[in-house]
């Protein structure tokens, strides 16, 4: 089973990873910031780039899945385009969508602060859209109540 996190820097998709590996004891964790740190210097933060990041965390989860293994993915994951491609990659997949609002990222990544002030560029949902998921399988609202989300996400694997 893949279970594909994705939502703006900020809105909890590590966090919420980590959490589920506690439940989940056999289960991997790609993070989409840490495999950047891994690929090295060919992987920046334009748009290609980032269909390019996307596409390896989609081979890697696939090859890990083949193996039996439980894969969490913590990814913006900003192209519809590959989030269907996922439905179609591996044997189970879930989709959890984290949509907080950029106000609240805002007060949590200096980043978006920095992209408005410095005129910062390539920042996902200041100057690169974020094509939002129109059909991920759960979806919390600004709800960072991390209980809620495992036992939802726990019932809704287990039906």
């Amino acid at each position: 089973m893949v279970i594909w996190i994705i939502g703006l820097p900020g809105s909890g998709k590590t966090t919420l990873a980590k959490e589920l590996q506690k439940v989940f004891p056999n289960m991997l964790h790609i993070d989409g910031d840490d495999m950047r740190e891994i690929w090295g210097s060919d992987i920046g933060y334009s748009t290609k780039d980032r269909r390019k990041n996307s596409t390896r965390i989609q081979k890697l989860a696939a090859l890990f899945e083949k193996q039996g293994f439980i894969v969490v993915v913590s990814i913006m994951s900003i192209f519809q385009e590959h989030r269907d491609k996922n439905k179609y990659l591996y044997n189970s997949y879930l989709e959890i969508f984290l949509d907080v609002e950029l106000s609240i990222l805002k007060k949590r990544r200096k980043i978006y602060q920095d992209a408005i002030e410095k005129k910062i560029s390539n920042v996902v949902g200041i100057d690169i859209p974020y094509e939002k998921p129109i059909n991920s399988n759960i979806i919390f609202n600004n709800n960072f109540e991390i209980n809620y989300m495992i036992k939802s996400i726990k019932e809704y694997i287990c039906v």
